[in-house]
């Protein structure tokens, strides 16, 4: 069905997008948003533990990024946010708690 196809297509995007650096202010909180509005929804597959098992998991969130400092396909994107490596993994780290503390409030 269509919500299924939707769902497919937006949430993993979302997850990555939660795993930028880049991610920051009004577009931090949309996605914070986002996820809270499919928490709520409590579709098949996107249920509060799976959302929130997701956010957790360092896979789904490029953790190759996570493990080794910024590294790998994120570079270019921290260097043109003006990001070190060291301050894109905070930056990153925030942004998915942030994204994990919108999804448990929901």
């Amino acid at each position: 069905n269509a919500c299924e196809k939707a769902k497919a297509l937006v949430v993993p995007a979302a997850l990555s997008l939660a795993s930028s650096p880049l991610m920051q202010k009004p577009a931090l909180v949309a996605l914070r948003g986002f996820f809270a509005a499919l928490t709520r929804a409590n579709l098949a597959g996107a249920d509060f533990e799976t959302t929130l098992a997701s956010l957790m998991d360092r896979s789904s969130l490029g953790g190759h990024l996570l493990a080794d400092g910024g590294g790998g396909s994120s570079s270019a994107a921290m260097s043109a946010a003006g990001t070190s490596s060291g301050s894109g993994v905070a930056e990153i780290g925030k942004a998915v708690a942030k994204c994990v503390a919108a999804t448990c409030a929901a």
